[in-house]
């Protein structure tokens, strides 16, 4: 079969919420075509689909990564970057989130001289880590290779919006705005100024072009009348607050965070002014992470030593921002769950159980709910609560193929496990066996239990 059959398939398989089959097809597709843009993009989607309702641990990633990391190892011994391409795809099958594993993906298609494959190859960077400025400018001279002006234009205005103080962002988003109101214009093949403007939808893009090029300019001409609106009324909590809105759009958070504090401070009842202050807060931790991000997958050896500590601080934000919330919105559920969710993260699993007790009455969340508990119970060593919220949460997801029932499963064989019960959790692995061999670390787990209880 040639690739575009093989995404077809692939696509086929996505629909059917199969994800580990259109992977494996994606894959067989970029062995036939590795430029195949549909079938890179492709299965970076699957990848994250299959892991949206609960990423894996630190730990499994790290197991389930052994594998290919030596395939990847050997991979980099060699010249062929196709293989090391290859090589990598499979590890990134693990961990898609892993930006610093796409970074270089997208290098060794670069270095292939193959634009299509760094631009997929950067897109999924974007898909698992959306606020990646390196992968945007990465993607914004991908794109420019390949003629897609305008596109590289809109990613490269987010990268601006993002890190507004990047000159090479800056830059290069300045240069294509110029080549695409040249290519659209028609400067090419023009004679005279008449021939450039005698039509008038050529006219019409140049304003277009101008107006991204303005587009940071009515920003920060936002950010002046807010500054000049909060001088004459340095009292009002209303414009202080649409103040730090301004700050916040360009990504001043410092300058946003103190206006909303003010603001705070003048109106403490205020539940709007108080959300808009975390959101400052949260944006700014997601910045920070996702700088730290590009430059540790830059090759930068500080800003890798130092990204764990900045991840970590930003946990600790969303941790502050959505207790906050929960105090001032009890009732709402879905923030107790989110707030659980950070907790349980964090190890904080007394608190997490707390939350996670509350957000169980959520019909829309029970399943998810359910299987936090039962994740906080395994990790206190209570492993009879445990397996008894598991089984609930397994009885509620449905399906054995589903990516959450799987992970219940997983859990449940790991619960039996630590109680002694090598023969019962085997049987919680052969049902994932059973659907999907390649989950996790399954297969090598069957065998080790198989060898234990002699079966």
């Amino acid at each position: 079969m040639n690739a575009d059959k093989l995404v077809e398939r692939a696509r086929i398989e996505a629909g059917r919420r199969n994800h580990d089959g259109a992977i494996v097809y994606y894959l067989q597709g970029l062995a036939v075509d590795p430029n195949s843009r549909d079938a890179r993009r492709g299965v970076r989607e699957a990848e994250l689909k299959k892991f949206e309702h609960m990423y894996p641990s630190g730990l499994v990633r790290f197991l389930t990564g052994i594998g290919p990391r030596m395939g990847l190892f050997f991979a980099s011994l060699g010249k062929n970057r196709v293989k090391r391409m290859e090589a990598l795809e499979k590890v990134l099958a693990t961990d898609p989130r892993n930006a610093e594993l796409g970074m270089r993906l997208g290098a060794e298609a670069e270095a292939s001289n193959s634009p299509t494959a760094a631009a997929a190859a950067y897109e999924g960077v974007l898909l698992g880590n959306p606020e990646h400025v390196g992968a945007m400018i990465r993607l914004g001279r991908a794109l420019q290779a390949l003629g897609e002006i305008s596109e590289a234009l809109e990613i490269l205005e987010k990268a601006v919006a993002l890190a507004p103080r990047d000159q090479e962002a800056q830059r290069l988003r300045k240069d294509l705005s110029a080549l695409g109101y040249a290519k659209d214009a028609g400067f090419a093949t023009a004679r005279t100024t008449y021939d450039l403007l005698r039509d008038k939808d050529q006219a019409k893009k140049h304003e277009a072009a101008q107006k991204i090029v303005r587009a940071e300019e009515d920003q920060e001409a936002r950010v002046k009348a807010a500054r000049e609106a909060a001088a004459k009324a340095p009292s009002d909590p209303a414009v202080l607050s649409d103040l730090g809105v301004a700050e916040a759009a360009l990504r001043n958070y410092g300058a946003a965070e103190a206006a909303l504090e003010k603001a705070c401070s003048l109106a403490p009842d205020d539940v709007a002014i108080r959300t808009r202050l975390g959101d400052v807060r949260i944006g700014r931790a997601d910045r920070d992470l996702a700088e730290a991000q590009a430059r540790a997958s830059s090759g930068d050896a500080t800003a890798k030593a130092a990204l764990t500590g900045i991840a970590k601080k930003r946990l600790g934000t969303m941790i502050v921002e959505y207790r906050e919330r929960v105090r001032t919105h009890p009732t709402d559920l879905a923030v107790r769950f989110a707030l659980a969710r950070h907790l349980e993260e964090s190890g904080e699993y007394d608190e997490a159980v707390a939350e996670y007790q509350q957000s169980v009455r959520d019909p829309r969340r029970r399943p998810d709910s359910l299987g936090g508990l039962g994740r906080c119970f395994l990790a206190k060593g209570m492993f009879e609560l445990a397996a008894k919220q598991l089984e609930k949460a397994l009885e509620e997801a449905g399906s054995t193929g589903g990516e959450r029932s799987k992970q219940l499963l997983y859990d449940l064989a790991t619960v039996k496990e630590k109680q002694g019960d090598p023969a019962r959790a085997r049987e919680f692995l052969a049902r994932i066996y059973e659907v999907d061999i390649g989950y996790q670390d399954v297969a090598a787990r069957m065998e080790s239990l198989q060898r234990a209880t002699g079966k």
